[in-house]
């Protein structure tokens, strides 16, 4: 697997997959070059089944010390950061994947294009839309030799039990939970994303709140990101996660 690395004032995008090399996909790269830039360095692409993952500038976030840390302060296995769109998925997962060592993964860099079409032109995702995402998801969690952390709505219990199927091993899913009020808000003064705010309220009426589900961790999204990356690590510290 390859490492990310991070030059000065910006990021290089990696492939998971050793030895391959996303030159002859560079239009498929362009169509999320919007959302890269909206994201920060933040938005991991996918083409052909190959993952991409990148890592922000340090500089670009203002947020808690998340320098590595210590192997008995963090949860040992790998982590879906969960929740509808504009709740932060891939900040909040950026943060947790720098302060634990772990690779990142955008999870909307692995729809397909024909889910990108459709989430772009304003029209819901069905399962059986979603149910093949999810399994490449799934594949990627289970492909790697090391926890990873990754972004994905994860919308539905049975989507859920699909990732923790697939995983094969320690999962856990952190939850960014906020109303609409605030979610709307954040959309709102998003940038260049594919998924447009008309699809807030469809997610929304989806969304099966993983309230109550083993290894969940349950965040407040009404505050500072600063705050929400706090929040996020101080639960993947609880010792009683691993047990």
């Amino acid at each position: 697997m390859s490492c990310p690395r991070i030059s000065e004032g910006s990021c290089e995008l990696v492939s998971l997959r050793q030895g391959t090399t996303p030159e002859g996909n560079r239009q498929r790269r362009t169509s999320f070059r919007s959302k890269s830039a909206c994201l920060g360095a933040g938005a991991a692409l996918s083409a052909n089944g190959v993952a991409i993952m990148s890592r922000r500038d340090e500089r670009s976030m203002a947020s808690p010390d998340t320098s590595p840390l210590d192997q008995v302060s963090k949860f040992p296995g790998s982590i879906v950061v969960m929740g509808v769109s504009g709740c932060g998925k891939t900040s909040v997962g950026e943060a947790v994947a720098r302060a634990f060592g772990y690779a990142f993964i955008e999870g909307d860099g692995l729809h397909p294009q024909t889910n990108i079409a459709k989430m772009s032109a304003g029209v819901p995702l069905t399962d059986e839309d979603r149910w093949p995402w999810l399994g490449e998801i799934g594949r990627q969690l289970s492909a790697s030799a090391e926890p990873l952390v990754v972004s994905c709505s994860a919308l539905k219990r049975s989507y859920r039990a699909l990732l923790r199927e697939r995983a094969g091993g320690d999962l856990i899913f952190v939850y960014l939970q906020g109303s609409r009020d605030v979610l709307a808000g954040r959309m709102q003064h998003r940038e260049g994303h594919f998924m447009p705010a008309s699809l807030l309220d469809t997610q929304l009426a989806t969304l099966e709140e993983p309230i109550g589900e083993p290894r969940t961790v349950v965040v407040d999204v009404d505050q500072s990101a600063a705050d929400v990356i706090k929040a996020t690590l101080a639960a993947l510290r609880d010792p009683g996660l691993s047990s």
